[in-house]
């Protein structure tokens, strides 16, 4: 296990795609289209899954410069 940034591309534009150089590649992470993800089957539960609110996303700061 290991505390690191995973790199993720553009996360301020909801961007979480990994490039090559990131840790979690490192790790063995193996990335997947997100657009397969998600819920499916019974249209309710897909409907349950649309109405759901989520709170918004706070991001720290970026890490200081060097």
């Amino acid at each position: 296990s290991i505390i690191a940034d995973p790199k993720f591309r553009d996360p301020l534009h909801r961007d979480f795609r990994l490039p090559p150089d990131s840790p979690a590649i490192s790790i063995g992470f193996r990335p997947f289209d997100s657009t397969e993800a998600g819920v499916y089957g019974d249209p309710g539960w897909i409907r349950k899954a649309k109405e759901v609110k989520y709170p918004p996303v706070e991001l720290p700061p970026p890490p200081p410069s060097r």
